[in-house]
């Protein structure tokens, strides 16, 4: 019975922890919920310098450009010039305009804009999406041969985002393998095919 109650002390700890972990790490964010990991023999340091810094760039410029954006929750990622925006906006207006905006933005190759109008995450959502963007991660890390760290998975309100660098027969099996973990609603593919 006393290892019994010592098991569920501990499971429930392990919980928490993860809960907390999840939540901070959704609150460390100044709206973006993800760094471009894209560590490969096909992307330079160079290369995830240059994007690092044009994301801070475009969210920079979204931030000076209205208080509005300040107060949005725009993601802003980055493979090779290739921009993903996704979040929520409080006016259609908006969507447009951080497009234009990017689009202006030193460096940008390509912009996909999925940003939709609706209220910011809840804490609760953001935990819930860390939680399906690392099952993701996982389950696409499954089979060795598979180049799942070409990806950046991204999920937002239980729509997961895929993007990076990959062929033409790693696409599909990409989208069928985030598809089938338990709480995702869509996937979105913003792939650079590289043959």
């Amino acid at each position: 019975m006393k290892i019994k109650q010592t098991f569920l002390t501990i499971s429930r700890i392990l919980v928490i922890g993860c809960v907390i972990a999840s939540v901070m790490s959704s609150c460390a964010m100044f709206k973006k919920t993800e760094s471009i990991d894209l560590k490969s023999e096909a992307r330079t340091t160079d290369q995830l310098i240059d994007d690092s810094q044009l994301e801070r760039s475009i969210e920079k410029t979204l931030k000076n450009t209205s208080e509005k954006f300040d107060q949005s929750n725009i993601s802003v990622l980055s493979s090779n010039g290739w921009i993903l925006l996704v979040g929520e906006v409080p006016e259609a207006s908006m969507i447009l305009q951080a497009e234009t905006i990017t689009n202006e933005v030193p460096g940008v190759v390509a912009v996909h804009n999925y940003i939709k109008v609706d209220e910011n995450r809840t804490l609760l959502e953001s935990a819930h999406d860390n939680w399906i963007k690392l099952k993701v991660r996982n389950h696409l890390g499954i089979d060795p041969k598979f180049p799942s760290q070409k990806i950046t998975v991204h999920t937002e309100k239980g729509i997961v985002y895929l993007m990076g660098q990959i062929s033409s027969e790693h696409v599909s099996k990409a989208d069928a393998n985030a598809r089938e973990v338990k709480g995702v609603q869509d996937v979105i593919k913003v792939f650079e095919v590289i043959e």
